[in-house]
Order: C-alpha cells, then sequence, then structure tokens
C-alpha cells in the first residue's frame, strides 16, 4: 500500500508500507510526519496512521501494520459474469473478460489499497473459456450447415437417380412382354392420361410391388405404400403419389436421346417438358433441385441430372446432356408429356 508522507508542509514523496518501516528505524520518517493515501478523508499524523502503540521490530521501532484493502467491486463483476458466461452461452464471456482486465489494471495502480487479483483472474480465465470456446464452434457451424445441405442434398438425388434408373427398368421389362411398347398405351387401345394410370399397368402385371419407388425428396408427391389388392391395383399410386412423369408415345426402339422419364413438370402436357427454377428446393410441383438442376432418364436406360437453362423461369427447358447432345430434342410428333396427377 502506498502513502504520501509529509513533513512542515512539503511532501516527502511516496513510500510503502515496508519503506516506511525501514523510514521509522533509521530516522528518516518521523512519528509526528503527516501521512495519506487513497481513501483517507484527511492527512494524519504517522504515529495515528500507523497505531505506533502496536506491533514493534525487535529493536523497539514501531512498525507500520498491513491494513485491510478495499475489494475491488470491478473483480467481483468479473467474477460474477464470468460465472453467468456458463448459463448464456457467452453472452456475459466478454464483459467478464474486460472487467477482469480493468479491474487487474487498478489492483496493480492501486499499490494494495485494492484486492480481488484473484476474482479478477477467474472472471477472466471463465470468460475466455467461454467466449474463445464458443466462436470457433459458431464459425465451423456457419460453415458446416451448408455443406451438409449440400451432402444431403447430393444423397437426395442419388437416391432420386436410382428410383428413376429402376422405373425405367421396370417399363423396358414391360415392353419386353407387350411388342416393345410401354405401359402408357393401354390395353384397350386408349393411351394413359397421366403418369399414374401409364405406372400402375407395372403393378397389375406383376413387375413392380413398392410404389414408395415412385416418391422423391421435396416433392409435393408423397405414396404411401399401399396399392391395394390384385388384379386392379387401384391404390397404387392414386393421385398425389407419384413423383415421376414421362414421355407418352416412345417405345423401347425409338430414339436413345429422348427423355423417358423425368420429374414433374411445370408445363403439364406441353412439349417440349420445362420446370419452375423459381421455387429449387421447395415441394411444389415443377421444382427443381438446387442450381435449376433436374433428373432425366432417357430412353437408352441412362439416368442424369440435367442443368436447366440459366435464370429464373417458371418455364425453363433442359440443356444439353453430359455427352453433349441435346437435353430435350424436338418433337418428331406424337409424343406427348404425361404428368403425374
Amino acid at each position: 500500500m502506498i502513502y504520501q508522507i509529509a513533513r512542515n508542509g512539503v511532501q516527502l514523496g511516496q513510500f510503502s508500507e515496508e519503506e516506511i518501516n525501514a523510514g521509522l528505524r533509521d530516522g528518516s520518517i518521523m512519528e509526528s510526519d503527516l501521512a495519506w493515501r487513497d481513501g483517507m478523508a484527511a492527512w494524519q499524523p504517522v504515529s495515528e496512521v500507523f497505531a505506533l502503540g502496536g506491533p514493534h521490530d525487535a529493536g523497539g521501532v514501531p512498525m507500520a501494520p498491513k491494513l485491510p484493502s478495499k475489494a475491488s467491486g470491478l473483480a467481483t463483476w468479473s467474477l460474477v459474469l464470468g460465472i453467468a458466461s456458463f448459463i448464456t452461452s457467452c453472452i456475459t464471456g466478454i464483459p467478464a473478460i474486460i472487467c477482469g482486465h480493468m479491474a487487474l489494471s487498478r489492483i496493480k495502480r492501486s499499490g494494495g489499497s485494492e484486492s480481488g487479483g484473484g476474482k479478477a483472474m477467474a472472471g477472466l480465465i471463465m470468460g475466455y473459456v467461454t467466449t474463445v470456446g464458443v466462436i470457433p464452434i459458431a464459425i465451423l457451424a456457419s460453415l458446416a450447415v451448408p455443406t451438409f445441405a449440400k451432402i444431403q442434398e447430393k444423397a437426395n438425388q442419388t437416391k432420386a437417380i436410382s428410383n428413376a434408373r429402376q422405373i425405367i427398368t421396370a417399363l423396358r421389362i414391360y415392353s419386353s412382354d407387350h411388342d416393345g411398347k410401354y405401359p402408357d398405351k393401354l390395353k384397350n387401345g386408349s393411351s394413359a392420361p397421366d403418369s399414374n394410370t401409364a405406372f400402375r399397368e407395372l403393378f397389375i402385371n406383376g413387375i413392380l410391388q413398392d410404389e414408395r419407388l415412385f416418391g422423391c425428396a421435396l416433392s409435393p408427391y408423397v405414396p404411401d405404400g399401399n396399392i391395394g389388392s390384385a388384379p386392379d391395383y387401384r391404390e397404387a399410386l392414386e393421385p398425389g403419389e407419384n413423383h415421376w412423369a414421362m414421355t407418352g408415345g416412345l417405345d423401347d426402339s425409338s430414339s436413345s436421346a429422348f427423355p423417358l422419364v423425368y420429374e414433374n413438370t411445370s408445363s403439364g402436357t406441353v412439349w417440349p417438358p420445362t420446370w419452375n427454377t423459381t421455387i429449387s428446393g421447395h415441394p411444389s410441383p415443377g421444382r427443381t433441385w438446387s442450381g435449376g438442376k433436374i433428373i432425366i432418364g432417357f430412353n437408352d436406360g441412362s439416368v442424369q441430372v440435367i442443368r436447366l437453362e440459366t435464370g429464373p423461369s417458371e418455364h425453363a427447358g433442359a440443356m444439353q446432356r453430359s455427352d453433349g447432345t441435346s437435353g430435350i430434342p424436338p418433337n418428331p410428333g406424337g409424343l406427348g408429356v404425361l404428368n403425374p396427377r
């Protein structure tokens, strides 16, 4: 603790308790000298400030006692805020750090008149632990969320590609038993009005038994898994249970460049099929994947993720395939889009 010492109106300087003890021994400081420190209301004689009737050293010289120091309020606040930071998820961590540093600085400058360094240090440590620990986690989380979303979409696309490929395989099996025709040509000679009706033929002919194959992520059309009973399987692919569209009028000898099975469109039955890139990632009819992409299965059995025309559009067409051929060739006549219902 630091004191100002004065004699006959002249300040002798600043002295610590140890220096005052030494001065009392060697006579450089007298009991009648005046002393003052921060917190005292007025100057007082050294004899009164240090209660010289108290302890003396071995030579009989009075010793300045250790006076109690004032607890630092900032140190206490630092400790309280540091503890609270574990409950508030680091909200009070930064204030704990600020109060802790200020408290340590003031305690150091006080020369011992203020105490609480331990509290300030504890508050500092807790503040740093919660704040510095949460910041990297928050940064990692902000990076991980879009990465996870991309990984999840890629997994959903892989599943959708597998579904489209299995549907095409089932159509090929059907055509091998029906003179190369796909099930959009019904047995009574009429054409299927929608893809639900055409695909239901795959169940009627015993080729498929699980309608969940016709679902897809982020689709408004969700199959419930109930296909009903033979021979009609009337509950298979009821309205709202089929995500996939197909091209009507093809057979297994048609050009391999023509799309056969693809995600439901925004163009209805109009050729060429188009999709709505303004609702990417939303479970709405005609929706696309992020980046304006769509899954198309072709008549050669290949399935690809095709990028649509650039720019937001409610009726975006497909661009080129990976081999450079057109995504949707011109209609040679007789082809139509069978959308789900």
